[in-house]
């Protein structure tokens, strides 16, 4: 599932008969806000195509998105000292 939307996720969850746990958000740069970045068990990492019992409660952990930062005032500034 990775790769794919937080939706599409409990879409192939419940035809597959397991159970969504939680939704994990995590800051990630290169995934875009929603899209899977990994599956758990019980806070365990999981890869793809691991085979468990129906019923099984799979956590999800889904990217935000790249992280914020503080951006400095520069107004009023030169170029140069803004660089600096």
């Amino acid at each position: 599932m990775e790769g794919e939307t937080k939706e599409s996720a409990i879409v192939l969850l419940e035809k597959n008969e397991l159970v969504l746990g939680n939704i994990i958000e995590e800051e990630n740069d290169r995934n875009a806000a929603g899209v899977i970045l990994r599956m758990c068990i019980d806070g365990k990492d999981i890869e793809a195509g691991t085979e468990v019992s129906p019923n099984t409660k799979i956590d999800i952990v889904v990217s935000k998105g790249a992280g914020s930062f503080q951006m400095i005032d520069v107004s009023g500034m030169s170029e140069s000292e803004a660089k600096s």
